[in-house]
């Protein structure tokens, strides 16, 4: 009997384990950085591991941690708020902490593409000739491929600035912030009517055996005040009002002398790139805004 209790209570406990697991996942995902698409040979250095380790998916990364992915793989990382990160074959990308003085990402080489859900605000660094530009996104769905002498930057939507860093200045800012204006907030006057002054005494009301009695109390019933009247000179609370980003795709070269120009893009060369083509689709199965 014991024997046949254990042995239908296993399923049970599996179930609960299964559950507190998946909790688990759910409870870290919005506040880690996750490795959801390892493609092919992709590498890990945890920084408080030794060697490396393959990604797997849904693998948490911490800040320090190193991503490697070699010749034909690709990576895919989710950050907390649900906007992706992707590397190309041969990338290699350092997780930091988001700290002020230290980008959350720090890619070293390679090619890396940026999705932003809207209103997401994030800044990410880029190593190239021996310094640290900063690309500060907002919203925004751009890519950057570190060629041999520059930096080959595509913005498809959003706003981008890019800036070395610890200058002074920026070095090129392009497409609009998805500004949002204020709420209006409107002080609705409103008009209470007062109650009538007069009373009137309901018919009826007054007890058979006291009519006609002088001295009897008639009952007053007052009126019941109206309900509150918006005054008509009171505005209407406008809905806030959102500026759309820019749609136009825009090419710039920046080279390592620290100067840029901005190239035209040809759209349907770019669309058929696979390196494109494959992050488009990886965006509408993730539900992210179509570049």
């Amino acid at each position: 009997m014991e024997i046949l209790m254990q042995a239908r209570l296993w399923p049970w406990l599996i179930c609960l384990l299964l559950a507190g697991s998946a909790l688990a996942q759910d409870s870290t995902a919005a506040t880690q950085t996750r490795i959801t698409f390892p493609l092919n040979r992709v590498f890990v250095t945890k920084a408080m591991g030794n060697g490396m380790d393959y990604a797997r998916f849904n693998m948490n990364v911490a800040p320090g941690d190193q991503i490697h992915t070699k010749k034909l793989s690709r990576c895919e990382l989710t950050l907390p708020g649900g906007s992706a990160l992707r590397m190309d074959e041969k990338s290699d990308l350092i997780v930091g902490a988001p700290t002020e003085g230290q980008e959350p990402f720090l890619l070293n080489d390679g090619r890396l593409w940026v999705s932003m859900t809207p209103g997401d605000i994030r800044t990410f660094g880029i190593l190239f000739g021996g310094s640290v530009y900063e690309f500060e996104g907002n919203g925004a769905a751009f890519r950057v491929e570190r060629q041999a002498d520059s930096l080959k930057v595509v913005l498809y939507r959003g706003y981008l600035a890019v800036g070395k860093k610890g200058g002074d200045s920026q070095l090129l800012t392009a497409g609009e912030k998805p500004m949002v204006a204020a709420p209006q907030i409107v002080n609705a006057a409103f008009v209470m009517q007062a109650p009538a002054e007069e009373t009137a005494v309901e018919e009826g009301m007054a007890d058979d055996s006291t009519a006609g009695d002088s001295t009897a109390m008639a009952v007053e019933m007052p009126e019941t005040p109206a309900m509150p009247q918006m005054a008509e000179s009171t505005a209407a609370a406008e809905m806030p009002e959102t500026r759309p980003a820019s749609r136009t795709p825009q090419l710039f070269i920046i080279e390592k002398n620290g100067t840029y120009t901005e190239g035209t893009l040809d759209i349907e060369k770019d669309a058929q790139s696979d390196w494109v083509d494959w992050n488009r689709r990886r965006d509408i199965y993730m539900g992210l805004k179509k570049p």
